[in-house]
């Protein structure tokens, strides 16, 4: 079913500003999902525990999603969806670094690697904001709405989009099995004695055991969980 309706085209500064942000989030993304170890070396603050890192990669590459669907819309109406969460989303983060900017890897006993990733984060989301705010009273003083036939139908993402967040939600589903599994495995619900007891020197081995489950936690913390599961339950 076709109808004729007006439609207000989207600007291409508009749509190129959605393309790079889409970029930047997406290597943003790609440095937390896929390094979540090494944040001390290739961002901009260290981020602990690791899994923080690998949600806040996931978030990064479906606002990648967002971004590109939006930059590949006709027109402003539906690009809108995606430009003002990026707007108020850049403006807060810009708010809370510079709240937090003793964090961040400024001084020169860090790796020079995180230090551009810093200036870079902290140029970005001064810029953006800006950029959004003048390119949006530009689309908006631009409306000069044009007839054009629209096929009304379900909205599709591109098949490349939805095999990306499938993927993404299957890895990030297993990832959190996993962690869940490791846990109930290192911290299992003990019955509750007459007394101050310790925990079983089996359960020690069994928690020892349990970091393999994620292929390889760090045995550090393995030591301290050990250790806390050794102490008096009250």
């Amino acid at each position: 079913m076709s109808a004729s309706t007006e439609v207000t085209p989207l600007i291409p500064p508009m749509r190129w500003l959605l393309y790079v942000a889409a970029f930047l989030v997406f290597l943003a993304g790609l440095v937390l999902f896929v390094f979540p170890l090494r944040t001390d070396e290739f961002f901009a603050w260290t981020v602990n525990p690791p899994m923080t890192a690998v949600f806040l990669g996931a978030a990064y590459w479906s606002a990648a999603g967002l971004e590109v669907t939006g930059a590949r819309s006709a027109s402003w109406d539906s690009a809108r969806l995606a430009v003002w969460p990026v707007f108020i989303f850049t403006t807060l983060t810009l708010g809370v670094t510079l709240l937090h900017l003793g964090r961040f890897h400024l001084s020169s006993d860090t790796a020079p690697t995180a230090q551009i990733a810093t200036w870079a984060w902290l140029a970005i989301y001064a810029i953006v904001p800006v950029a959004m705010l003048v390119i949006s009273w530009m689309q908006i003083r631009s409306r000069r709405p044009a007839p054009k036939s629209v096929t009304a139908g379900r909205p599709v993402l591109p098949p490349a989009l939805r095999l990306l967040l499938v993927g993404i939600a299957a890895i990030l589903l297993s990832r959190y099995c996993c962690y869940m599994a490791w846990r109930s495995w290192q911290y299992p619900f003990l019955p509750r004695s007459g007394g101050r007891g310790r925990c079983p020197s089996s359960q020690r081995g069994r928690s020892e055991r349990g970091w393999s489950v994620l292929g390889g936690l760090p045995r550090r913390a393995n030591r301290a969980s050990t250790s806390a599961l050794s102490a008096p339950w009250p």
